[in-house]
């Protein structure tokens, strides 16, 4: 059981996975590793009979350092019905307008507002109702990944980063704790954040291929939720409502993801850098905000 929780956690919240991950201290009675959040409300607030979308969030909180903001940036959508999504990828450093603090990097409404407001600011921007946020902080990934006796990830091309020591050949490639992180890490690669926004959203699709190829029946989601509850702050929601998200999540088929970046290129404003969306990025909120599935190209 304690594999199947440490595969619930990563699938959860690997999305935090930029630089940092989960407090290797997780498993020990009472510690808190979530903070899930219903960011909702009134008529936005989510029924089966509509799509779901869920904001996934990693803050670079820990111990003597960090400012509090997102560094990694994930928006989930699930279809009435389930069994697929679509993932969008967003640069920490996109710049969009955030409420109450004007056109800046997205990564620092998690300082100003916590997740409310990165919520609130990426459903204005998106065109999209944020019902849940997942946010989780630093240090535990390479534990969690060793204690499930490792993952396999799809990496997508050549991979050569000293700063991370990171060198893979393309393919299904097996990773330990250690070379997991690293993995997520790496940014001194072609594509520099775009690619590793995108390999974070790989790691997050393996993880969600182990736990359900480790059981996804209501009795598992009861077995994992009674671990995960001692380990999480809810925020405007219950427990069936942690229940059925639970149940939506297992339920998504790992391969009938699409998994997107979004569309945007890099600028210089005021001698500080940017990821600046382009024009096609309203075509793939437009499309993404209709059912949660894409058309788009």
């Amino acid at each position: 059981m304690r594999r199947l929780f440490t595969a619930l956690a990563i699938a959860l919240t690997v999305a935090l996975v930029g630089g940092f991950a989960l407090v290797r201290s997780f498993t020990q009675a009472g510690a808190d590793v979530f903070r899930i959040s219903k960011t909702a409300t009134g008529s936005n607030e989510w029924t089966p009979a509509q799509p779901l979308y869920i904001l996934l969030l990693g803050s670079d909180t820990r111990p003597g350092a960090g400012c509090g903001c997102s560094d990694a940036i994930h928006v989930v959508g699930v279809p009435v019905g389930g069994g697929t999504a679509t993932m969008i990828n967003v640069p920490r450093d996109t710049r969009i307008d955030v409420p109450g603090k004007g056109l800046s990097k997205l990564t620092e409404a998690m300082a100003t507002g916590g997740p409310q407001l990165t919520a609130q600011a990426v459903s204005q921007w998106m065109g999209v109702p944020i019902s849940y946020t997942i946010m989780t902080t630093f240090d535990g990934l390479p534990g969690m990944v060793d204690e499930l006796g490792g993952i396999t990830v799809e990496v997508p091309e050549r991979m050569d980063d000293s700063f991370t020591n990171v060198h893979l050949d393309p393919g299904p490639t097996p990773m330990d704790g250690d070379l997991a992180l690293r993995f997520a890490r790496s940014r001194h690669i072609t594509g520099s954040d775009y690619q590793r926004t995108q390999n974070q959203a790989l790691l997050i699709l393996a993880t969600l291929s182990y736990l359900r190829s480790a059981g996804t029946s209501p009795t598992d989601t009861l077995k994992y939720l009674g671990i995960l509850s001692r380990h999480t702050t809810l925020e405007g929601m219950s427990t069936p409502d942690l229940y059925r998200l639970a149940r939506v999540a297992l339920g998504i088929d790992p391969a009938a993801v699409k998994s997107v970046l979004v569309p945007s290129s890099g600028a210089t404003i005021g001698g500080t850098s940017y990821v600046i969306p382009t024009d096609d990025a309203a075509g793939l909120f437009s499309d993404f905000a209709d059912d949660a599935t894409l058309e788009w190209h």
